[in-house]
């Protein structure tokens, strides 16, 4: 494999013991993609598993391929080809992102080890199918939590992705926390790459789709309402003024009530801190409505050009 000057893989005995070992064993290791380059691949030398013997393998020239760095210091090298079973025009956005992977081939002569994240996902999502497979028997599906990482979000569907043990799994935004949101609200709410805890709340084994719950792993803050419904006052932050939508006021975290306000008070922006009364409760429809009564420290003041839209 043509790879460019000082990208060897190991510089001591330990480090290639360690390669060696994880690709005999098949091992699920943790990288961090260090870079991504265009390399000629056209020929890769790959050691044969049960002669010993080399073979060669025709891969396509100049492909793109991730440089990951592992733990103890050693280099690995992903194509395109093994990082995913979905097609990406570009592998640039997951650059710093961190991978599950396993060593598939060790070139002694370039010293270049290469790896796979597709197949790491493919041993990780055998072995989480199973488990679902006894939860779901046992009647216990909902009663583990798992880490995931958001894959994306596709407002149309109305759906965010999220990757557990290399499967794809689907949130639908209401099961983001435990506020109201709407869908205009979707792209707002998740990050990318961003790692999350969640809960499979749903497998449906014949069409291989499992939904999974954010919100099911976070105490629900309509718990703490009844002790503050008679409340004097109550402090809060405004975090969305909507054209169409309104005003909300976060009053716990991941409760964020509609908002209203005393008809002498200026309007509010993002970021005002207020003094309000809880107006209604509807547990049942999960909807709050408070009243906002004063700006206790002081009123921001706009600095979007387009604060008219928002003047009643």
């Amino acid at each position: 494999m043509a790879i460019m000057d000082n990208f060897e893989s190991w510089e001591t005995d330990d480090q290639l013991e360690f390669l060696t070992k994880a690709r005999r064993e098949n091992s699920i290791l943790k990288g961090h993609v260090h870079s991504l380059q265009d390399l000629d691949t056209s020929t890769v030398k790959r050691e044969n598993n049960n002669t010993g013997e080399n073979d060669e393998e025709s891969a396509t020239p100049n492909m793109q391929i991730l440089q990951i760095m592992l733990e103890n210091g050693t280099y690995v090298y992903c194509t395109s080809e093994e990082f995913s079973e979905y097609p990406h025009r570009t592998l640039l956005g997951f650059v710093g992102t961190i991978q599950d992977l396993v060593i598939t081939d060790i070139n002694l002569e370039t010293k270049v080890a290469l790896a796979s994240v597709r197949r790491a996902d493919e041993i990780a999502k055998r072995a989480f199918i199973e488990e679902l497979n006894e939860l779901t028997a046992s009647n216990q599906l909902g009663s583990k939590t798992y880490e995931g990482v958001v894959r994306g979000v596709d407002p149309v569907r109305n759906t965010i992705y999220v990757r557990i043990k290399g499967a794809d799994c689907r949130m639908s935004p209401n099961e983001w926390d435990w506020s109201h949101y709407y869908n205009w609200e979707i792209p707002d709410m998740v990050q990318r790459g961003e790692t999350i805890k969640v809960k499979v709340m749903d497998y449906d084994k014949e069409n291989d789709v499992i939904r999974v719950s954010r919100k099911a792993t976070l105490r629900d803050p309509y718990e703490k309402l009844s002790s503050l419904r008679n409340a004097r006052a109550i402090s809060g932050v405004v975090v969305k003024v909507h054209p169409i939508h309104g005003i909300f006021v976060q009053i716990e975290k991941g409760l964020d009530a509609k908002g209203m306000k005393l008809p002498h008070l200026p309007e509010p922006v993002v970021g005002d801190i207020v003094s309000c009364t809880i107006e209604s409760v509807d547990l049942k429809k999960r909807h709050c409505k408070v009243m906002i009564r004063n700006y206790p420290n002081g009123k921001r003041e706009r600095t979007d050009a387009t604060a008219f839209m928002f003047n009643m």
